[in-house]
């Protein structure tokens, strides 16, 4: 069974990783707009620590290598995903995107605790 993380734990990793990684991806104009992000501050404080809680437990670790992994595969699925729109943005946000995503990921794996089993 996969232990339960701490909902302030989650929140709290999940503001820390915004706070540190947001100002990267901020000056962008795909973030410039008010509702898309909003949604992506959602996303940032609420989906994305539970994502990364469950494959931080399922790894059983929570160190800046696995961070970087987690932030870069998530970062490469958004180049992909950007990649594919027909508005596509330009490359400079593509990389700062990518690079916000795997800030995000270091941040969250190192302020994470997962407990040994």
């Amino acid at each position: 069974m996969l232990p339960q993380p701490g909902f302030l734990l989650l929140l709290w990793c999940g503001i820390a990783a915004t706070v540190v990684a947001g100002p990267i991806a901020r000056h962008t104009p795909a973030a410039a707009r008010g509702r898309p992000r909003a949604i992506a501050a959602v996303a940032d404080l609420l989906l994305f620590p539970l994502l990364y809680a469950v494959a931080l437990e399922l790894i059983g670790q929570a160190d800046l290598t696995t961070g970087v992994v987690l932030g870069a595969t998530h970062g490469g699925i958004e180049l992909v995903a950007a990649s594919l729109r027909p508005d596509r943005p330009s490359a400079d946000v593509r990389v700062r995107t990518f690079l916000a995503r795997t800030l995000y990921g270091v941040v969250f794996a190192f302020v994470y605790i997962v407990p040994p089993p």
